[in-house]
């Protein structure tokens, strides 16, 4: 399978984009998404989550809702943008990471959160295939993305 390698320039500029553009996005973009977002987490179930990672997590506002569902799991937050993790509560655990070259070893959660994430990525075939990575056996991936109007 060929693909836009992850570091290409335009990946560069659109992080650029979001670590300078951070608080704008936070104060805009983030309480926009936060809806559909939890939306999602409400669809996935929660029996037997130990581990979650938040993929493309941005300013984490999704990481409280989270760690509410899934009181006893160790909950990341993971974005390639570091201006947007520094809005991130500062207790949370948070990485910096690139969702087609995670870097986390294999088998190493039981759920996979990617709310507005896919179409930031060159390939988002290569970020599903790089979550189901991840996951363990019996993993949970939950994704949600802008849906366009329906055409009768």
């Amino acid at each position: 399978m060929t693909s836009p390698p992850h570091d290409s320039e335009a990946v560069k500029r659109l992080t650029e984009q979001y670590d300078i553009e951070a608080r704008a996005y936070l104060d805009h973009w983030a309480p926009i998404v936060h809806t559909p977002a939890c939306s999602l987490l409400d669809e996935l179930p929660q029996h037997r989550v130990e581990r979650v990672l938040d993929l493309g997590s941005g300013a984490g506002l999704l990481l409280p809702v989270i760690q509410q569902k899934y009181r006893r799991a160790t909950v990341v937050g993971a974005d390639r943008s570091e201006g947007l993790l520094a809005l991130s509560n500062p207790y949370a655990t948070l990485a910096v990471v690139d969702a087609v070259n995670i870097g986390f070893k294999s088998k190493s959660f039981d759920l996979v959160v990617m709310a507005f994430l896919l179409f930031h990525l060159p390939d988002p075939l290569v970020g599903l295939i790089e979550a189901r990575r991840v996951l363990r056996p019996g993993g949970i991936l939950g994704v949600t993305m802008w849906a366009g109007d329906l055409v009768s």
